[in-house]
């Protein structure tokens, strides 16, 4: 599973995301300016990411749009 949280926006969920279609998704987010962040300096960002994670993603559950 891999994650995206848009600037100013919502999590974003995209299952299944491997090999070619990854690299594809990194890089097309690297060509936009996003950059690359390690788990502390997120942590450091946004202090209640793993909250803020674990209820978007069981929401995204209990709907069935995981």
């Amino acid at each position: 599973m891999c994650f995206g949280d848009r600037r100013g926006g919502a999590m974003q969920f995209k299952q299944k995301i491997i090999g070619k279609n990854l690299e594809k998704l990194r890089y097309g987010k690297v060509q936009k300016g996003y950059s690359h962040i390690t788990l502390d300096q997120l942590l450091k960002m946004v202090p209640d990411f793993q909250d803020r994670l674990e209820q978007r993603f069981m929401l995204k559950i209990l709907m069935g749009s995981q």
